[in-house]
């Protein structure tokens, strides 16, 4: 009866969470130096249960998914661990930071316009990991494994450790993820780009069987007076077999398989004259082999067809594709405290990446027989040097200068980046900062492969050899952080090149191309308010609520088409915790994202709204953590595209589907 009162109550003041008192979160001297901002995401990962790192990083506010990929500000965002930028592509960090524990995290800081120092070209997550006492607990470890059903059941199993004894660390984590994932695409394409002049709906599934492996090995050393070596081993291997079917207009049937590993390590090392040193090495593999078989409907190729003279039209087609990418990297840089409280920082890093990829084309019903070869490096060379001063208790400043060069078989630029930002506290936790930067986004390896794969019956193609160059980005923001960690935000950003997918037609109109290309300019305004509140001890909620003016222009050339959008969009966030009782210990824990309509280039994405629930129970005194969740209860949270063709639309949605799962985390 008292657990049911208490769920009530916590029910209640989820929708009243307004009226709370505010959540005390202290910013100390060294983030107003750096201009971070720091969130209490280790409090929120224990009431929540959560597993791994990633999904702690999409609890903190303003982080949003677009395209499935993190975003802060409309940028993708950026990840340090203790103090080590990963340089790594976006969807291999995903699976790395899948395999860390999230409860092994001590602070995490956001820095929006990270200096050149920080060595990160986008919004920063800088995560540091606890490291334990080496005396009173030299090992500590934890295991736990996971079920999660969304038409098709998926397991987990993973286990991490670290042991600490005088100057020596080692820190391991493993995950290892298999079972069947269903997703299903739904396509509606109008008549004018349908070589049958016939609109045509197309519904295809994609049932993967999948076998995840993802591990990290760190190792830190000091000795002598404040030298630190540290090494890191970090890799993963897939290993999927796919199968697609087509139905509705298109009645066909695809197998695959893909496989892909990663192996990446890196040592630095740091002398007592505030020298550091660093090099890195990664290895990416991911040979793929396709066989489509397409039967088309007879009826959507001809309106006049005579159901006595049957006839389907048979294609197959077989794709065999292998990519490589090799990368290096060097980096030196120093930080020296001067006379007057002046602080110096100055570096240098080179970067080399090397892809390579073979694609074999076979198609059978036409006899035709195409082999082509990528082979393209890419040259970064960045050198910096940056001031930093405090004045006073009240206010800092720095100011930073990075010399950007980049050469490509395409092209060769270099850009002077600068980068100033000052904090000013006019009373004790109260921070009012503002930030001007300059950075730039380099083209995604699988943007210069060349490897383009058919999809959808036939009458879509993701296209990868549009070979993209570097865009340059402005950033200009404000923002104020009270004591009690309510902030506001305001910021204006202008990119020019910035690399988005845009959908075109052909020039026969019977299929679609799907192209990472840049356009001419982007700019955003944004207003965004994040309000923790915290009901005693039972009770933690957050409410974000943001909004911004987006433009995007692009003349059109050769057969693309021009855009021209504009758009005010709105989102708000929100994140619950309530406990319901203490023995046992159970939370009930809320999060819901709302998204009003927006435009990405020639893409209207529709509104949407995402609600994800999860109950946790903590028992063993403590030492394990038991976890019940849905996630998308309402089934509306998966992002739909529509692309409007003159006055014509051309539909894409992923169908969405609830997925339910348990979690079960035990510490050693």
């Amino acid at each position: 009866m008292q657990m049911k009162r208490n769920t009530l109550i916590a029910l209640l003041a989820l929708a009243l969470s307004a009226w709370g008192t505010p959540n005390v979160q202290a910013q100390t001297e060294e983030q107003h130096l750096n201009h971070a901002v720091s969130y209490d995401l280790p409090r929120l990962v224990a009431q929540k249960g959560m597993e791994n790192v990633y999904d702690a990083i999409g609890a903190l506010p303003g982080i949003v998914v677009q395209n499935g990929v993190y975003t802060l500000g409309g940028r993708a965002i950026a990840v340090s661990i203790n103090g080590e930028t990963q340089n790594i592509p976006y969807n291999q960090l995903q699976e790395l930071l899948r395999a860390m524990p999230a409860s092994g995290i001590e602070r995490v800081e956001i820095v929006h316009n990270p200096a050149a120092r920080m060595q990160a070209n986008a919004p920063l997550i800088a995560l540091s990991f606890k490291r334990g006492d080496g005396e009173s607990r030299p090992f500590a470890a934890e295991v736990g494994g996971d079920i999660a059903l969304r038409h098709r059941t998926l397991f987990g199993e993973r286990a991490s450790g670290c042991f600490r004894t005088g100057p020596f660390s080692l820190d391991l984590s493993y995950l290892h993820s298999h079972g069947r994932v269903l997703d299903a695409l739904r396509t509606d394409i109008p008549q004018v780009l349908s070589p049958s002049y016939e609109d045509i709906t197309n519904t295809q599934e994609r049932l993967t069987a999948t076998s995840k492996h993802s591990y990290r090995l760190a190792a830190t050393y000091t000795f002598g007076a404040r030298h630190t070596l540290s090494a890191t081993y970090q890799g993963f291997n897939t290993n999927n077999d796919l199968s697609v079917s087509n139905t509705y207009s298109h009645l066909g049937y695809a197998d695959g398989k893909a496989k892909a590993w990663l192996h990446n390590a890196r040592i630095d090392y740091v002398t007592p004259l505030g020298i550091r040193l660093g090099i890195e090495a990664a290895f990416y593999r991911a040979p793929e082999r396709h066989v489509l078989m397409d039967y088309v409907n007879p009826f959507t190729l001809d309106p006049d067809f005579s159901p006595w003279l049957a006839r389907l039209l048979k294609e197959n087609l077989l794709v065999t594709d292998s990519l490589r990418t090799d990368l290096w990297r060097a980096y030196i840089s120093g930080e020296h405290e001067l006379n007057n409280g002046w602080t110096i920082n100055y570096g240098a890093w080179f970067k080399k990446v090397k892809h390579n990829s073979v694609v074999h084309r076979r198609h059978q019903a036409r006899g035709e027989y195409s082999v082509s070869w990528h082979y393209p490096e890419e040259h970064f060379t960045t050198a910096y040097v940056g001031l930093s001063k405090r004045f006073g208790e009240k206010l800092s400043a720095e100011v930073s200068l990075s010399a950007d060069y980049y050469h490509h078989v395409m092209t060769t630029q270099w850009r002077a980046l600068p980068t100033f930002s000052i904090s000013y506290a006019p009373c004790e936790g109260n921070v009012l900062s503002l930030s001007v930067s300059g950075s730039r986004d380099y083209p995604h390896y699988s943007d210069l492969n060349g490897i383009s794969q058919p999809d959808n019956g036939g009458r879509l193609y993701t296209v990868s050899d549009s070979w993209p160059m570097p865009s340059l980005h402005y950033q200009a923001q404000l923002s104020y952080v009270t004591k009690g960690g309510f902030q506001f935000r305001t910021w204006y950003n202008r990119a020019s090149g910035r690399v988005m997918q845009q959908p075109y037609a052909n020039s026969f109109l019977d299929y679609v191309l799907l192209k990472n290309n840049n356009i001419d300019r982007h700019q955003q305004v944004g207003l965004q308010a994040v309000m923790p509140h915290e009901f005693g001890s039972w009770l933690y909620t957050c409410l974000t609520l943001g909004g911004a003016w987006t433009r995007d222009k692009h003349e059109a050339r050769m057969w693309e088409e021009a855009v021209d959008s504009r758009i005010i969009h709105g989102e708000a966030q929100f994140t619950g915790v309530a406990t319901l009782c203490t023995k046992p210990n159970i939370a009930l824990s809320v999060d819901a994202f709302g998204q009003t309509k927006t435009q990405q280039g020639l893409w209207e994405l529709p509104a949407r709204m995402q609600v994800d629930m999860s109950l946790r129970w903590t028992f063993l005194k403590d030492m394990a953590t038991l976890r019940l969740f849905c996630n998308d209860v309402l089934a509306d949270g998966t992002p739909k595209y529509r692309y409007m063709y003159f006055t014509n639309e051309f539909d894409m949605r992923n169908v969405p589907r609830r997925q339910v799962g348990m979690g079960l985390t035990i510490r050693l």
